[in-house]
């Protein structure tokens, strides 16, 4: 892999963490790396000690000259050193995405219900129109009530299950000495920090090991446990980097998605009979629940469907949990368009729109291979209240 990438590319950059000293020509392992990269046009471009038993252990291999090494520092951190190279090239970054999201959680039902009854929607015996009404309606009150705020994607880490008390003190205290060594970089002071960090990584050792030794020992006798510990030990869980977002990634997954609903729609609409060695399997006909006769929804009937509804669609003006919470000044509006799609058998037009949420099905899928991603269609909630009546009134 390593040998593609690096005639594939002149600006490749491999940088590693070595047992072996590069800087001892006469150790074997070190000659022949340098040897093995430099076939490939790689180049070790650090020159100084990268250790603090004086050794260089951090290299940094490229072919590029747009890659220099500068120096190497001694940091607070124990045994190695803060190696220092530049690239010329500038290089695009893709920071997490800002969404602006509103504070509902601020507004409480009384404000909600008094801004929706202050100005009610038209009403009308259209569904498109009565819809897109519902939705003004939502999107003034939205508007009024819910102020915008811009919060990162932040993704909290797994909690380690061994990480104690003692450990927690531990971190404290070295995070105390790295402080005051900040503030006074003394010899005494890195003397200290480099010292409490060493006792820190031997209790993160010694604790760990304690952990999993007792676990196993209580486990002794329940293979299921132990293989998920093995598992857990051997496989330790790793971090999904989800490609960042564009628009050329929305139109690959639009068009492959497309491409592959239309082959499927296709194969069920072929004329080929299916055939066995022994039997041919005759046509089925079909038989489709047609809605002949409806019975008029109520409030009632709407607050309790909306009730059981816990999902919408991001794109909504207002959560699943904010028509719920002022389901009684809702409902009458949503009941008189369900009634009159009924009466028109209309569906409104933008209900029929959903957010498509492409998810990778295995953690460990290769994100750049379309196959692995399942189309998640994402309602409104309207849309979601209307087909579950329907589904109700079905024979």
């Amino acid at each position: 892999m390593i040998g593609t990438q690096a005639l594939a590319s002149s600006d490749y950059i491999l940088l590693g963490d070595l047992n072996f000293h590069l800087e001892n020509a006469y150790d074997s392992n070190s000659t022949a790396l340098i040897a093995n990269l430099a076939n490939l046009g790689l180049k070790q471009l650090v020159t100084t000690l990268t250790h603090s038993a004086g050794h260089t252990l951090d290299p940094v291999f490229s072919a590029s000259s747009h890659v220099s090494f500068s120096h190497a520092t001694e940091l607070h951190l124990p045994d190695h050193h803060c190696v220092h190279f530049t690239f010329e090239k500038p290089t695009a970054h893709h920071r997490p995405q800002q969404i602006p999201r509103c504070s509902w959680n601020k507004i409480s039902e009384d404000q909600l219900i008094s801004t929706l009854a202050w100005a009610p929607p038209p009403s009308t015996t259209d569904p498109n129109t009565a819809a897109l009404n519902l939705r003004q309606w939502l999107d003034d009150c939205t508007n009024t009530l819910a102020l915008l705020k811009k919060s990162p994607n932040n993704h909290t880490s797994a909690k380690v299950i061994w990480f104690t008390t003692d450990l927690q003190s531990s971190k404290q205290e070295c995070r105390k000495i790295e402080e005051k060594w900040c503030h006074k970089p003394t010899e005494s002071n890195l003397a200290a920090l480099k010292t409490a960090t060493r006792k820190h990584h031997q209790l993160i050792r010694t604790t760990k090991r304690s952990f999993y030794k007792d676990r196993i020992n209580n486990n002794a006798h329940n293979s299921k446990e132990l293989f998920s510990i093995f598992k857990e030990l051997t496989n330790p869980r790793s971090c999904t980097i989800d490609p960042p977002p564009s628009q050329d990634l929305c139109d690959s997954l639009a068009t492959f998605f497309h491409r592959n609903i239309t082959e499927i729609h296709e194969s069920f609409n072929s004329s080929s009979p299916i055939t066995t060695k022994t039997t041919t399997i005759p046509d089925i006909p079909s038989h489709t629940n047609l809605l002949l006769s409806w019975t008029q929804i109520s409030d009632e009937d709407t607050i309790k469907t909306m009730s059981t509804i816990h999902s919408g669609s991001p794109s909504e003006p207002c959560p699943h949990h904010v028509f719920n919470k002022v389901n009684p000044i809702i409902a009458p509006q949503l009941f008189m368009i369900i009634n009159s799609s009924f009466e028109t058998a209309t569906f409104p037009e933008s209900w029929k729109h959903a957010e498509v949420n492409a998810l990778l099905k295995k953690p460990k899928a290769d994100p750049e291979d379309l196959k692995n991603y399942r189309p998640i269609s994402l309602l409104p909630f309207p849309a979601k209240v209307i087909e579950k009546i329907v589904n109700g009134q079905l024979p």
